[in-house]
């Protein structure tokens, strides 16, 4: 079935699907080519799923069994009057020969990107089975066409009880795509039709609940958190969503996604903190499946630079069946490999390997560490601890952890000096200055998920108490008027986004600069104790106009999330993550924005760590743990 492939020539298989009715066989013909001629085909971007759970198609007379997802996407592609040609990896490439499987990788993104369309099959939902008849497809074209299947959507909505109690159980389709169409005309949520406004509240329609259940069933689908698809999708000239008996421009699910968010975190804000958390839960979702992809395509698109690392972290909810593939499956996008030999796709290295040697390539390329913020990456055994992502798999701490590295761009704690590291096995040496800091208290974790205003007025006056016990010691490493101003420079990594009246949710992070930190902290402390004793209870943080406090709650909430507070044996106040413990030390690292916490490794020579993770530390942001004439004061540390 399988021939040899030329990687000389970028030869590549083409599956030519033969024409046949919905519940025909599947039968097919392998056709070799070389991308330098330049073929004309469609790919298919899909989840493989259980792959125990095969069904066969028939190549050349022989029998090939795939996944029922792909099953099903070539069903619903066949055509009935000629063959489609279409590139399927599962089918195009042999995937127990695992030379040619790394060979194909490292072409994926030019197979991608130069396929004619990119058709992405999200399945029927709920339904694992295909229909036993071929469906009547609903066909939206982004352009006024759609008005009439709008227009008929909610003219038939008016009166079908019947048909609503169903669509309660198993979601409004159409009427999700109907949701989706309309935020790509750049609607404000109040004009969207699914909704009413009274007294400034939005009102959900009785019609509402089906779309919702639609849309946590499409989100549902693995295929949004499948690595691949986002290379599939930025690299597309073009691209179309098949779900169901609905076809739609995948362009109109971006452009939802982009504009519904501005009109969310803008102009609608008011009027969408109104929505219950399940559904504002639910929309987000909609909106963030989107989100990555959508952000590296309008880079590229713009020509910007794009490194391994910063695609990476863009990335990082994005799974896949085998890990390696969360740097293998996203090469095709990188731009800008620093100057280093790019990576090439092999899939006999053990995972970890894989992801050291995109670490310490970045550090290489980039002269900085910012690569070692985050957590020590979580499916992989015996993975060093400096083998990191950017923290937990969720949309929370996604969030925070990439505002949290916009913030970090603007310390400089090794001051002008540039990364120097080498790797041999699960030891990283780095050039760093000798640990002058020891973590002499640790307070408690400042916020989590789902935690209540009482917890945050808990740890916030636990801080307090902190420093009122250790104020001399604070006092000596204060550099401002009060150890309390400290106190909220600290737990706000002294920086914020810029609290322009102008721009509403302006993504720019800046340094807090001269302001009364002090009386915005105690503003932050009152509102949280008055929210504690009266949940229903509003205040400033949260107050219609956008003013300082809520910028202040905000990188409050950035900078503690999930982070400790604590106390250097030198009187210095930080935030860390949740794993220190007293008698670990602080060290600047050659290279790094901020400093790191390191833990001793038992038994071992001195200078031999484990990396615990960064931390912001007040009055060590700026180079001042640089001592002069540095270059003298150089050691080796060694991170295992």
């Amino acid at each position: 079935m399988y021939s040899q492939l030329n990687a000389s020539r970028k030869e590549i298989r083409l599956l030519h699907v033969y024409p046949g009715a919905w519940n025909d066989n599947i039968e097919c013909h392998l056709e070799t080519v070389s991308l330098y001629d330049k073929p004309k085909y469609p790919a298919i971007s899909y989840v493989w799923g259980d792959p125990n759970i095969t069904l066969c198609i028939t190549i050349d007379d022989q029998s090939l069994a795939i996944t029922r997802n792909l099953f099903m996407g070539l069903q619903r592609l066949r055509r009935t009057d000629k063959v489609l040609v279409i590139y399927a990896d599962a089918a195009c490439i042999n995937q127990s020969d695992l030379d040619e499987r790394s060979e194909q990788v490292q072409l994926m993104g030019e197979i991608y990107s130069s396929a004619v369309e990119v058709l992405i099959w999200l399945g029927y939902g709920r339904d694992t089975q295909a229909p036993l008849e071929q469906p009547d497809i609903v066909q939206w074209t982004g352009d006024e066409r759609d008005d009439e299947i709008i227009e008929a959507y909610f003219k038939r909505s008016e009166n079908r009880d019947e048909e609503r109690l169903e669509q309660e159980k198993t979601g409004d389709v159409l009427g999700m795509f109907v949701f989706i169409r309309i935020c790509a005309m750049d609607k404000h949520w109040s004009e969207i039709p699914f909704f009413t406004v009274e007294n400034g509240t939005l009102c959900p329609k009785t019609i509402w609940p089906a779309v919702l259940l639609a849309i946590a069933t499409l989100q549902s689908n693995t295929w949004w958190r499948r690595i691949w698809v986002v290379q599939e999708t930025v690299l597309a000239r073009g691209a179309t969503a098949m779900y169901s008996n609905v076809t739609i421009p995948w362009n109109l699910f971006t452009k939802a996604a982009r504009l519904s968010r501005i009109h969310k975190v803008t102009c609608c804000d008011k009027v969408t903190s109104s929505l219950s958390k399940y559904d504002e839960d639910a929309t987000e979702k909609s909106l963030f499946a989107t989100y990555a992809a959508t952000s590296l395509q309008i880079r590229e698109r713009r020509n910007e630079k794009l490194s391994l690392r910063d695609i990476m972290r863009r990335v990082h909810l994005h799974e896949a069946t085998d890990i390696r593939d969360e740097v293998f499956g996203i090469l095709g996008l990188v731009t800008d490999w620093q100057g280093i030999s790019p990576i090439v796709p092999d899939y006999s290295l053990p995972s970890k390997e894989v992801f050291a040697q995109a670490i310490i390539g970045d550090i290489h390329g980039t002269g900085s560490l910012i690569s070692l913020v985050g957590t020590t990456m979580a499916g992989l055994s015996g993975v060093p601890s400096w083998v990191v992502e950017i923290g937990p798999k969720t949309v929370r701490h996604y969030e925070v952890a990439i505002s949290r590295l916009k913030a970090f761009a603007l310390f400089s704690a090794a001051g002008r000096t540039a990364a120097s590291v080498k790797g041999v096995g699960d030891v990283l040496t780095i050039d760093a200055f000798e640990p002058a800091q020891t973590i002499f208290e640790v307070g408690p974790i400042l916020f989590q998920e789902g935690c209540g205003a009482r917890t945050m007025a808990d740890s916030i006056e636990a801080c307090y108490r902190m420093i009122e016990v250790e104020k001399e010691r604070c006092s000596r490493a204060s550099a401002f008027k009060t150890v309390e101003e400290t106190l909220w420079r600290t737990l706000t990594s002294d920086s914020w986004a810029d609290p322009s009246k102008d721009t509403p949710r302006n993504t720019g992070i800046r340094r807090v600069g001269n302001i009364d930190v002090t009386r915005l902290g105690r503003n932050l402390q009152t509102w949280c104790q008055t929210r504690a004793t009266n949940p229903d209870a509003m205040g400033s943080v949260y107050g219609e106009d956008l003013s300082d406090d809520r910028f202040f709650y905000e990188a409050w909430f950035t900078s503690g999330f999930d982070r400790r507070f604590f106390i250097t044996t030198g009187g210095h106040m930080g935030v860390g993550p949740p794993e220190m413990l007293p008698g670990d030390c602080i060290a600047i690292l050659l290279g790094g924005n901020v400093p790191f916490c390191l833990r001793a490794v038992p038994d071992a020579p001195k200078g031999h760590y484990t990396l615990v993770g960064d931390t912001y530390v007040q009055g060590l942001m700026d180079g001042e743990g640089v001592p002069d004439n540095w270059k003298e004061h150089v050691v080796k540390i060694n991170l295992h």
